[in-house]
């Protein structure tokens, strides 16, 4: 079987209503879609299908775990996501549509491939900063030998100020 044959919704036999689909992206998945700062993980996708006579109304429900780097040690770690999205899926001839979570199939289609929505979906839930856990004592989840190598080369803050730039503070206060 294709790697995405398993990300298929045969919708064209169904009737209309709601159906249910359960998914899941593991390290195959994440082997196919590597341009994601995601390693492994093991994510269950839960799909709810509302099929109406011109339309596909799909709630898509993500949680699981990823294997993302950290931020600030380089180490891996697993990081938990969860992530709701819908999708509206209309069939016409025409791409008129500039709204993101609307889909236009042509009238002939049969079945719909969720495979790049739910890479999208997971992307989307990675956050901004990715940074380990703190441990059950409140410590940093980070590696120790990195953090001490990170605390070596730390700017310390000095209340020096480079004097065109407090020529410039005077600016202000002067206006006032």
């Amino acid at each position: 079987m294709k790697f995405g044959n398993q990300y298929i919704i045969p919708f064209k036999g169904l009737n209309e209503g709601k159906h249910e689909f359960v998914f899941e992206a593991n390290h195959k998945f994440f082997e196919e879609y590597n341009a994601l700062e995601v390693t492994n993980g093991n994510v269950k996708i839960q799909v709810s299908l509302t099929k109406k006579t011109q339309l596909l109304e799909l709630d898509f429900f993500l949680e699981g775990t990823i294997e993302v780097q950290c931020d600030r040690c380089l180490d891996y770690f697993s990081l938990p996501i969860s992530y709701k999205s819908n999708l509206f899926v209309k069939f016409g001839e025409e791409d008129f549509s500039n709204d993101i979570d609307i889909l236009i199939l042509p009238p002939n289609e049969h079945e719909l491939n969720i495979a790049q929505y739910i890479y999208e979906c997971i992307g989307l839930s990675i956050p901004y900063k990715k940074i380990h856990p703190p441990d059950s004592s409140g410590r940093s989840g980070c590696n120790p030998e990195m953090i001490k190598k990170l605390e070596q080369f730390e700017i310390k803050n000095t209340d020096i100020i480079d004097p065109r730039w407090e020529k410039l503070k005077n600016i202000f206060d002067n206006k006032n």
